[in-house]
């Protein structure tokens, strides 16, 4: 229940932000805002060591993807796949889900887990992104390179921080935690907004003065 409620709650607030964008020819404030994700899966798959080889060229003649390296990810056609630890790979599909033969082949190769209802994803979009994520799971977010991956420290359970492009970030996070990170998002950004609305009076000041 305090899921769906957090749920719902972000994706309000996303809304509105996109509004806000919209309607003004002002400067915006909101140079960040976040999103919950939809996948169809997550699935989390161990590979055995003695199957890597097989398991590669597999993905690579089905799905027509590459293994990326450790701590990287790759994408193809709504198929996301996260190279998390040397045998640990999360799949993230948005688009056509996996069959049940592909699902059967894969568990060919190591352990397949669907993790999708106890997981969520989190997009962390704008300008400013790096430096909520920095503030959020105190990684330093601008020094991540594009397509990098880096697992999150969340007590007893793990999350993990994808890096999209400058601007974009993931979160795949327990289900149970997601009122925390939506608050601590929302009294991040609130606080890098009120830090940016006292530099441009700063500067207004100072044009002033130079006039």
């Amino acid at each position: 229940m305090i899921c769906l409620v957090a749920v719902v709650s972000m994706q309000l607030r996303a809304n509105r932000a996109k509004e806000l964008k919209k309607g003004s020819n002002k400067i915006s404030k909101l140079s960040v805002y976040s999103e919950i994700l939809a996948p169809k899966k997550i699935l989390f798959f161990h590979c055995h060591a003695n199957n890597v080889k097989g398991f590669i060229s597999y993905l690579s003649k089905t799905f027509h993807l590459s293994v990326p390296k450790v701590g990287s990810l790759t994408e193809v056609k709504g198929k996301q796949l996260i190279h998390a630890t040397d045998s640990l790979y999360i799949f993230i599909i948005m688009g056509d889900g996996l069959n049940k033969k592909a699902m059967k082949d894969l568990s060919g190769f190591g352990k397949l887990q669907d993790r999708s209802a106890g997981l969520v994803m989190l997009r962390i979009d704008g300008i400013e992104s790096c430096q909520l994520v920095n503030r959020l799971v105190g990684i330093d977010a601008e020094a991540m390179e594009n397509s990098q991956n880096h697992a999150v420290a969340l007590s007893s359970h793990i999350g993990y921080l994808s890096k999209i492009n400058t601007t974009v970030f993931e979160l795949i996070i327990p289900c149970s935690y997601l009122a925390y990170f939506t608050s601590g998002i929302d009294a991040i950004s609130f606080r890098l907004d009120s830090m940016k609305e006292s530099e441009i009076k700063l500067d207004d000041l100072f044009s002033k003065l130079r006039s």
